[in-house]
């Protein structure tokens, strides 16, 4: 049996670490180092856990390498200048859509939670780069074109689903818009895309290279489980909920929370919460 009792964040799907903890064990074997975290983000990971009673005691030591730790009072533009992937973690759904709201109004591109680039818009905007390169896109692709255009785009009487029969692997730009697509164009053409003034602030800004593979992504503590970015943002505040179950059992938010200050390979960054209801660091 294999498994990390700090990590135990699915009690509810089986993956208790009080069960965990009462395996009978005559060979246990520990992977004492961290190949991800570095010695900023581990001093903070190790105050968490040490607040953890029930919990089976190990050796877990971060990588070679000091990384950054940091407190900061907003989400503010410099947080997504840094080098790598971008995760901005949040723990419950409601906070979710506050730090989308959030990264909209600073036109910082991202994946994830309530984010207007869900895969299709994001296969929709990489098909319209494959077509201004005059290349043929995939039926699939047609589809999502055709469902995302503007009518006085597209050749007459074009409807979603025109090439769901069709038999050839590989659709032209002739048959589906009405004149050649111009990189500056997009979002003109792709009118049907939700929030594309936030949309054409970004491709501005930073090009349609990053609207189809966006380094910064929303998601919530649990969807980071098992992934890594090279920096995190970390969002402590709990909905009410939450944060009275945090006071009758601390030991699950404490994983909770060391789940997410370890996703970080190189820059952890936590917001200072503006309400009481908030895991205090």
């Amino acid at each position: 049996v294999a498994g990390d009792d700090d990590q135990a964040i699915f009690s509810w799907a089986g993956a208790s670490a009080w069960a965990f903890n009462r395996l009978a064990a005559n060979d246990v074997r520990v992977l004492p180092r961290s190949y991800r975290v570095p010695r900023a983000t581990h001093r903070v990971a190790q105050r968490i856990v040490g607040r953890i009673a029930e919990r089976r005691r190990k050796e877990f030591q971060p990588r070679d390498a000091e990384g950054e730790f940091c407190l900061v009072n907003y989400l503010g533009e410099d947080l997504f200048q840094q080098k790598g992937s971008t995760y901005v973690l949040f723990r419950n759904y409601h906070r979710g859509i506050y730090l989308a709201q959030q990264l909209e109004e600073l036109n910082v591109p991202f994946a994830g939670t309530a984010s207007p680039l869900t895969d299709d818009v994001r296969a929709a905007i990489y098909a319209w780069t494959k077509l201004v390169r005059d290349e043929a896109v995939t039926t699939t692709q047609a589809q999502l074109l055709v469902r995302f255009s503007s009518p006085d785009w597209l050749q007459p009487n074009l409807r979603e689903g025109a090439f769901s029969r069709r038999t050839e692997a590989s659709v032209r730009r002739e048959e589906i818009f009405l004149r050649a697509p111009l990189v500056d164009d997009c979002f003109r053409a792709l009118a049907g895309v939700p929030g594309g003034a936030y949309l054409l602030h970004c491709q501005k800004r930073y090009g349609l290279g990053i609207l189809i593979k966006p380094r910064v992504e929303l998601l919530s503590i649990h969807q980071s489980k098992g992934r890594e970015a090279t920096n995190v943002v970390l969002d402590l505040e709990l909905a009410r909920r939450t944060y009275d179950h945090a006071l009758r059992a601390p030991d699950d938010e404490h994983r909770v929370f060391y789940v997410a200050v370890t996703r970080a390979r190189e820059r952890l960054a936590v917001l200072q919460p503006t309400d009481v209801r908030a895991y205090e660091l």
